[in-house]
């Protein structure tokens, strides 16, 4: 069955639930809006323009997590004898991150870590489990297609 497209009160909740996650989530800053580019990108990639509502499973916000770490744990050189990594944090290390760069030492592409199934299924695990605890997901009195509910 189609859904119609949302109504203008049903559009203004989605946007306060996207609201109550980034307030009320306990994820850092960075993560916050990760989350939020990553459901951005799997609603056009995934979506369609039919209304219906769409679901999305933690290992697909995971990886999109994934893509976007991998390019922010790049390390840039601060002097001629060091390099830096941006810290995403205040304080100690993203846990994200400081994942993101022990991979980076091992393996020189993201497709190349994708490649090696046990430890990219490991990875995306973990991430998953970080998504899914840090996010308000699972104790959001609300329906929303935010939330796959």
């Amino acid at each position: 069955m189609v859904n119609s497209i949302p109504s203008a009160s049903e559009q203004l909740q989605f946007l306060k639930n996207i609201q109550l996650l980034l307030q009320s989530s306990s994820f850092s800053s960075t993560y916050k809006f990760a989350l939020l580019i990553s459901l951005s990108r799997l609603a056009i990639e995934k979506g369609q323009s039919t209304g219906d509502s769409l679901t999305l499973q933690y290992h697909e916000i995971a990886e999109k997590f994934v893509e976007l770490y991998w390019k922010q744990t790049v390390p840039y050189v601060f002097t001629e004898d060091r390099q830096l990594i941006l810290n995403q944090n205040n304080g100690k290390q993203a846990a994200i991150v400081k994942r993101m760069i022990e991979l980076r030492q091992q393996y020189t592409s993201l497709g190349l870590l994708r490649r090696n199934n046990m430890v990219w299924s490991k990875l995306l695990k973990d991430v998953s489990k970080t998504v899914s605890v840090g996010t308000i997901a699972e104790r959001c009195p609300f329906q929303s297609p935010l939330f796959g509910r």
